[in-house]
């Protein structure tokens, strides 16, 4: 985190910015079509157990290592780091993801604030039973309380609709820090620093997964 008495913090989402989860979510949906199969059987059955299996199963932390890094992922977060910008990873998955979401990123070589969201029994409810628009607004709150009144820039990166509205109606209109949403690290790069002479050809940061 820089030090200096302006900080630009970017918040920057997990799923579909950095990283890439088709192949977890695709074993999670088998799991939770297993588990219709199975209900179909079943008089007066519980169908609230097949989401209940398909989320459990997305987030089961053996399968984080199915997910692959976007490409242009590092280079973006090393970029803004390296001009300047305080990085933070906010991403709903669970709590208990945390010690193979870590593992994950550091062999990617990605050492930014991780927060993820706290589901267990001990959970604030605050967090364990908001939606995910609302919890990610909390976070930020949280961050730049943090922070203190340091903050000069935020920067908000998710390809949520619904995440990036809600931050926009909180923080959009505040009068003593510039903000800056928007749905990809490719543009978000564009827009806090546009290409300057020099730049390597990958200055233009892809979303989309290679192949």
């Amino acid at each position: 985190m820089t030090t200096n008495a302006s900080i630009k913090l970017a918040v920057i989402d997990g799923d579909g910015v950095l990283w890439n989860n088709d192949a977890r979510m695709a074993i999670a949906d088998k799991a939770a079509a297993l588990v219709s199969d199975a209900l179909n059987l079943i008089p007066d059955a519980r169908w609230d157990r097949v989401v209940a299996a398909r989320w459990s199963m997305a987030f089961d932390p053996a399968l984080v290592e199915l997910d692959r890094m976007n490409v242009g992922s590092e280079s973006a977060l090393s970029l803004l780091e390296d001009n300047g910008w305080s990085c933070v990873v906010l991403t709903s998955n669970p709590e208990t993801t945390r010690a193979a979401r870590e593992s994950w990123l550091a062999r990617h070589n990605l050492t930014s604030m991780l927060i993820l969201k706290d589901t267990g029994d001990d959970a604030d409810p605050r967090d364990r039973y908001t939606t995910t628009p609302q919890w990610k607004v909390n976070q930020v709150y949280h961050l730049l309380e943090q922070f203190g009144d340091k903050v000069d820039t935020l920067l908000f990166v998710d390809d949520s609709d619904r995440n990036r509205s809600a931050i926009t109606v909180a923080f959009g209109n505040d009068q003593a820090m510039s903000v800056i949403v928007t749905d990809s690290l490719d543009l978000a790069v564009s827009l806090v620093r546009p290409p300057q002479a020099g730049d390597s050809q990958d200055f233009k940061y892809r979303i989309n997964p290679e192949g």
